[in-house]
């Protein structure tokens, strides 16, 4: 059995092994009245005349229940290089590093010290003085997420013949040519702008031509100026493109060669823009390499390479032995919230039980609307290829064992009325039914109140331009009336299970640790203690 986490996998030992307990002692006392399904089994098996074997297995499971195979991904992964190391080539003396940041650290640096040496002074100019610098953080940063998914595509493809320089040279010559003509005729340029009768007045405001556009200009067509200022936005109207764009029906625009190369400096402009990006996409690929031989040469590996060390190994010359072991080893595999898996989780079990030569059981357990770990790499499409995959043999639970009836009910009544909630036709919507004998333990003293309630924020006088309410007002009006709904709550005669609400019954969930802080304070205010559980972000925890 496979779960995602190590909290994950120490729930699901407890929950066996209660249930374990469970079945054991039902088998003693002949059936469970408390669980109808856990009674059903037991009788049925009694009269079967099984109940003794089963009585025996059940105690003996219970006995030996430590060495139950029972993991996260990648202690699987570690099992089964360990148990195989001849077929899988996995190292026998190599150590765990649980954080690789340092090495990635230094691969940034080493990158970014050993790029910057090598280039040009206008180069390193452009990378470290444009509009959104390269710098040793970001190389840090990029090679960091390189080195996380190292199942994700590094794009775009630069072609062999496409090099720096040529974009740098390229914009220098364009650039001397332009300035040149600039210095030359500078008043006959903004004059055909400002007084042209062909362009639309509000689009080429004489007032902005002759002002604010002709002063970014200047700054523009300065010597050696690398690429367009990030500030000068209307550099565009400046080019054909623009002039054209804003021509009126029946006029001709106004025609001057420094138009034209206005319109290639910004086609250049892009290309410098491109050496930045083939700088990235060369420090991914570097990063992905140079970390996996640095681990080599210190004898060390990380918990994602038991993950690809294994996909490679079932892939390699050994891969159908090392598959064939595992199918010895584990003929029956379950893996649960597979909806976090990615796309070299599911090659690995894919390869070891897909289309195996012997009887082989492999149960994916998941629901893709609970995908949480994209940001490490998880991928709900793997999920939807092991969907498409399994064909007709899936089954999805029809009763919630968890929630109110109401809530169960409210939520029902919001999908069923969606086309395409979840965008993809392969996540699916499906009506379920609360469990039976449930009630609602959360009641509320007006007896009609609905179970999910969304409280909406009247936008008349609160509105910005694009008739939204502006962000800046929400953060400080809506932790007010967040606090003021639970107090309503705290004090309007509602119980859960017939206890009366109290603060450590409500959670409120936000997106950053500032709005925490904010609810906190409205709640002070509002008489409601409270506490923040964390204040760390959830990308930096340790699972």
């Amino acid at each position: 059995m496979v779960t995602y986490t190590r909290a994950a996998t120490t729930e699901l030992r407890d929950r066996i092994r209660t249930r374990l307990k469970q079945a054991l002692k039902a088998f003693e006392t002949g059936g469970d009245p408390d669980d109808s399904t856990m009674d059903d089994l037991v009788k049925a098996r009694l009269n079967q005349g099984s109940g003794s074997d089963d009585l025996r297995r059940l105690t003996s499971a219970l006995r030996a229940f430590d060495l139950a195979s029972i993991f996260t991904i990648h202690s699987f992964c570690q099992r089964v290089l360990q148990d195989s190391a001849f077929e899988s080539g996995a190292l026998f003396d190599s150590s765990f590093l649980r954080d690789q940041k340092h090495l990635v650290s230094e691969i940034g640096n080493d990158f970014w010290a050993s790029e910057m040496y090598e280039a040009s002074p206008d180069l390193v100019r452009f990378m470290t003085e444009s509009t959104d610098p390269v710098t040793p953080e970001k190389m840090i940063e990029l090679a960091d997420k390189a080195t996380k998914s190292l199942n994700m595509p590094i794009l775009p493809e630069f072609g062999a013949d496409w090099t720096p320089d040529q974009a740098l040279a390229k914009w220098q010559a364009l650039h001397k040519r332009a300035s040149e003509m600039w210095a030359a005729d500078r008043a006959g340029i903004v004059a055909l702008l400002a007084e042209s009768s062909a362009l639309r007045k509000n689009m080429y405001a004489k007032a902005k031509v002759e002002g604010p556009w002709a002063t970014s200009m200047d700054a523009c067509m300065e010597p050696g100026r690398l690429g367009v200022p990030g500030d000068f936005v209307n550099f565009k109207k400046f080019t054909m493109e623009g002039l054209l764009a804003a021509k009126k029906k029946g006029g001709e625009v106004p025609v001057h060669e420094f138009f034209e190369c206005c319109s290639e400096l910004q086609e250049a402009s892009s290309g410098l823009e491109d050496i930045k990006l083939a700088l990235y996409v060369k420090l991914a690929r570097y990063a992905r390499h140079e970390i996996d031989r640095r681990k080599q040469a210190l004898g060390v590996q990380s918990f994602d390479d038991l993950l690809y060390r294994l996909s490679n190994a079932l892939r390699g010359e050994s891969g159908a032995r090392l598959a064939a072991s595992i199918r010895d080893r584990f003929p029956g595999a379950l893996i649960d919230e597979f909806q976090d898996t990615d796309p070299v989780q599911y090659r690995v079990f894919t390869r070891v039980y897909q289309d195996a030569p012997i009887p082989v059981s492999l149960f994916l357990i998941g629901d893709p609307k609970q995908a949480i770990y994209a940001f490490r790499g998880a991928d709900v499409f793997a999920y939807m290829d092991a969907r498409r995959d399994a064909g007709d043999r899936r089954h999805t639970l029809g009763i919630n064992w968890r929630s109110d009836p109401k809530l169960v009910t409210a939520v029902n009544t919001v999908f069923d009325c969606a086309q395409h909630s979840f965008v993809f036709d392969e996540i699916e919507f499906d009506s379920v039914r609360h469990k039976p004998g449930a009630v609602d333990v959360l009641a509320k003293k007006l007896e009609d109140s609905a179970a999910r309630q969304v409280l909406f924020v009247a936008r008349a006088g609160r509105e910005s331009r694009g008739g939204q309410i502006p962000k800046n007002w929400a953060e400080r009006h809506v932790p007010t009336m967040t606090a003021n709904a639970i107090a309503d709550l705290l004090q309007g005669g509602t119980t859960i299970r017939d206890q009366a609400v109290r603060p450590s019954d409500i959670a409120v969930l936000v997106r950053k640790n500032k709005h925490a802080l904010a609810v906190q304070d409205a709640l002070r205010a509002a008489g409601v203690p409270s506490v923040v559980e964390g204040d760390a972000s959830v990308l930096d925890s340790p699972e």
